[in-house]
């Protein structure tokens, strides 16, 4: 069936009811024994309950679905209307000398053909299973309804695994006079020893084995990438990104103990998905490398309509597992399958595209993926991504507009921090940094409210970022020094290195020459010589040594980090440190060399479609500034056009408004230059002055204004 036969059979089915509520599960205990002495016994026991729970079930607004053998499934509206019939039953039963179980769990819930299955159905079965005889089991989320009610306490069990769901939940035991308490020890076995030490759990989540037919690959990536993207926002955990797993060279056959050393975690989660017909079967095993053990374990299997919630209950398991206080839970969001599938499909064959038409391979799929389920805001941030890579805005901000749309609380949304950092990123490239910075301030507050580190870190890295092209380097370096804080927190080297690179740059533009150098030997001490980080943190070792005049470091620093992105092929480096050689080149009057480096420079940015406006205008300025060295003629044009946009744009530093003055000679840039050199001084001390004015152009500037 092609896909848009597929859709058109969906759009005729009729759509499948969900809703959430208070799921009941009883059974009788002792049931099968007394069945396999006298018939007639069991039958008379099954009897009075039916009678007593069916009137229970009316007298406390609920809805009795159907009988499983000596068992009841039924649903209230409330997790305290489930306990207090749940409560009676046991009071009604106990007087005919019945022993029953009793599990009760806030879930959804699908309606089909008369039946309802679901997630919350699933886990009210198995807290009803754990249950004693004559006893009630509550999750955390029907106890949450119950505390500082009159008549209900309750006795907690921990952090259970619900074996054969694939679940973790906290559990508690109701108290009551006609209710058995259970023994605490006997849990032992099924309770999860949470993550309990001082340090930051962190994790790293091995990209799931997938069993199934190649072509299936698709699920196991896919739901693996979304469960790492869950944690790292959860709160305070350190979570490895896919990139740095993907990093390990076979991964896959390695060892716990050697992945915990590659990636400098103490907790490793591994699985498998194997997709069989309309079902999943599915593994999760999750390690602690510090004490040696499995701390959960579990198989089980997943209908295709749960699809879309596999991820969430995973992630929701290894969070609670590392003990992170996460103040979001799922989404609530469910999705057609068939729409998840091609999310899962479009989202892989993104993320491991070779070439420009991958990529537009992967834009049609998520479009089928909306089609077929317009609510699906996954597939629209995708596309998002793929719109913005292209340049195509509007795309972008028609999809962002929809998604806001469909949310009922934008405010207070998690998803809305995606949606705010997509706008950001919009408006960062098409050179509207006020609305940039906006995005980013409400990306802050939110990721602040829900509690999620990783995305806070985002938006406050996000602003310095802003800041600092608007001239304001104070403002950037305060919110990238609050962005840092919290990342020594998580104890992670590689986000250190990138907000010390970032607070070294804004020191760089302050003046601050030699505070800046120590910054960013900080930042080189925070990674690795072969990360990427590490060349850009060179190129910015280089633009202080620029800056000071001393020719012969930067271009040791530049060379470097231009070595380092060649062999990675990270063309956008490769762009700067080629421009910044030329720049060296221009100073030293090499100019057929600046010439050479520049234009080298031009090119790889033409060829990946590079806009930062600041290269292009350092590049077309140098290439004019050398033609006037050597006396040739210029079309100054170009030029105009890019300083034009710079200046409604993005803030230009006193060196490039006096490059522009010595080029063209207009005194307005030359008195631009000399006011913003004056304000560096007045931020710094006597000492800091003093190293200043000693530099190159800061001297040139000032020697000027004083003939």
């Amino acid at each position: 069936m092609g896909i848009d036969e597929l859709i058109l059979v969906m759009s005729n089915q009729k759509s499948i009811e969900r809703k959430t509520a208070a799921i009941m599960f009883t059974d009788i205990a002792g049931y099968t024994e007394a069945m396999s002495q006298s018939e007639q016994k069991a039958l008379e026991m099954l009897r009075k309950k039916r009678t007593i729970i069916k009137t229970l079930i009316d007298d406390h607004n609920g809805e009795y679905v159907k009988e499983i053998g000596d068992g009841t499934l039924s649903y209230f509206n409330s997790g305290f209307n489930a306990s207090a019939c749940a409560k009676e039953l046991q009071k009604e039963v106990n007087k005919e000398d019945l022993k029953v179980r009793v599990g009760i769990h806030i879930g959804d819930i699908v309606f089909d053909n008369n039946d309802v299955y679901g997630d919350g159905v699933n886990i009210a079965s198995r807290l009803e299973s754990l249950a004693p005889a004559g006893g009630v089991l509550v999750s955390r989320n029907v106890y949450d309804e119950l505390i500082n009610k009159d008549g209900f306490d309750g006795v907690p069990l921990g952090l259970q695994s619900l074996k054969g769901v694939g679940r973790l939940v906290e559990v508690y035991a109701i108290k009551d006079e006609y209710l058995v308490i259970p023994k605490f020890d006997e849990y032992k076995d099924t309770e999860i020893e949470t993550h309990k030490d001082d340090e930051v759990p962190s994790l790293a989540i091995i990209p799931f084995e997938n069993k199934g037919a190649d072509e299936d690959v698709f699920y196991a990536y896919g739901i693996s990438a979304d469960i790492i993207s869950d944690c790292s926002k959860a709160g305070l955990i350190r979570t490895a990104s896919l990139k740095d797993v993907e990093k390990v060279e076979n991964f896959e056959k390695l060892r716990v103990s050697q992945l915990s050393n590659e990636l400098d975690v103490r907790y490793i989660a591994q699985g498998t998905l194997w997709k069989l017909g309309e079902v999943f079967q599915l593994s999760i095993e999750l390690y602690d490398t510090k004490e040696q053990k499995v701390i959960w374990s579990d198989r089980w299997q997943e209908k295709w309509e749960q699809l879309s919630e596999i991820k969430d209950n995973l992630s929701e398991g290894l969070i609670a597992a590392l003990d992170v206080k996460k103040k979001t839970s799922k989404t609530g969001r469910h999705y057609d399958p068939d729409a998840y599938e091609f999310y899962l499909k479009g989202k892989h064959k993104f993320q491991k595209f070779k070439t420009e038409s991958d990529i537009l391979i992967a834009k049609d799929i998520l479009k089928k993926s909306i089609e077929i389920d317009p609510s699906i805001v996954e597939s629209k941030l995708l596309l998002c991504s793929i719109y913005t890579h292209f340049g195509n805005f509007q795309k972008s901000k028609s999809h962002l507009m929809e998604i806001e749309n469909s949310i009922k609380d934008v405010d207070s949304d998690p998803i809305s921090c995606e949606v705010y950092s997509h706008y950001s990123t919009i408006f960062w490239q098409k050179g509207d940094i006020d609305k940039a910075l906006e995005y980013n301030f409400k990306s802050k507050q939110l990721s602040e409210e829900i509690q999620s580190n990783e995305l806070l870190i985002n938006a406050l890295n996000g602003i310095g970022v802003c800041y600092h092209h608007k001239g304001e380097n104070l403002k950037s370096i305060q919110f990238q020094k609050e962005a840092l804080k919290i990342i020594e927190k998580l104890e992670n080297k590689k986000q250190a290195a990138t907000l010390l690179n970032n607070i070294g740059w804004g020191q760089t533009y302050m003046g601050l020459f030699d505070e800046a150098l120590e910054t960013l030997k900080k930042a080189e001490e925070s990674t690795t010589v072969y990360s990427k980080s590490y060349g850009h943190i060179l190129n910015s070792t280089g633009n202080v040594f620029w800056r000071k005049g001393d020719y012969a470091n930067a271009m040791r620093s530049y060379n470097d980090a231009l070595d380092l992105h060649t062999k990675q092929k990270e063309k956008r480096g490769m762009a700067w440190h080629l421009g910044d050689i030329g720049k060296i080149h221009y100073e030293l009057e090499n100019f057929d060399e600046a010439l050479k480096f520049i234009n080298q420079s031009i090119d790889i940015q033409k060829s990946v479609g590079f806009g930062e406006v600041e290269l292009e205008l350092q590049s077309r300025l140098l290439i004019c500034l050398v033609n006037k060295s050597l006396n040739r003629e210029t079309d100054l044009s170009e030029l105009s056009e890019i300083i034009d946009k710079h200046n409604d744009n993005t803030f230009i530093d006193y060196d490039i408004n006096y490059r522009i003055y010595q080029l063209i000679g207009d005194k307005s840039y030359f008195e631009k230059s000399l006011e913003q050199v004056k304000r560096k001084l007045s931020e710094m001390n006597p000492d800091q002055q003093s190293r200043f004015t000693d530099c190159p152009i800061p001297k040139q500037i000032l020697s000027k204004k004083l003939t």
